[in-house]
């Protein structure tokens, strides 16, 4: 029986210790952020390299591209730098023939 008095303190240790223990494991969380899914596809209208730009052909290429919006930008135009995967752009040169393609 003297043993049981000498005890308790460690009963207590070990149950602190395994609470701490037991705050640091990981929980699933329901709020998980879908990854990021892009339904712009610049390779769709590649083929529009060497045309005129114009807003109907504008307008087309983010069809066929699947993107939620798009931009003509000339080589002396200012545009927001903001990366959306869903915006196609169509780069001109001075002429306004598309040079290249991309999303963002």
């Amino acid at each position: 029986m003297p043993l049981r008095p000498l005890l308790r303190p460690l009963y207590s240790v070990v149950l602190v210790s395994l609470l701490t223990l037991s705050a640091c494991t990981a929980t699933e969380t329901s709020s998980a952020s879908p990854p990021l899914v892009s339904g712009c596809n610049a390779d769709a209208v590649k083929n529009l390299i060497g045309k005129p730009a114009d807003e109907k052909l504008q307008q087309q290429a983010q069809t066929k591209a699947g993107a939620s919006s798009a931009r003509t930008l000339g080589p002396h135009d200012v545009a927001t730098m903001d990366y959306n995967l869903q915006r196609l752009n169509l780069y001109t040169d001075d002429k306004r023939i598309i040079i290249r393609i991309s999303c963002g």
